[in-house]
């Protein structure tokens, strides 16, 4: 299990990466603190999302590079 901070508080799960895409949120440069609660090694990352839609604004896939 993992856990997600940022400015040193815990991410919501509806705050998260994958879900802001699923609600058709785009974001860029978003930094997070991961955490292994087993291990208790932590490092940073960068995400950017967005989702992807066809023609008639139906939800396809989401982008996170």
């Amino acid at each position: 299990m993992y856990g997600f901070f940022k400015n040193g508080k815990t991410v919501p799960f509806n705050e998260l990466p994958l879900q802001r895409t699923l609600r058709r949120e785009t974001f860029s440069d978003l930094e997070l603190k991961i955490t292994n609660n087993h291990t208790g090694k932590a490092w940073y990352s960068n995400f950017s999302g967005s989702p992807v839609l066809d023609e008639q604004g139906n939800f396809i896939f989401q982008c996170l590079p």
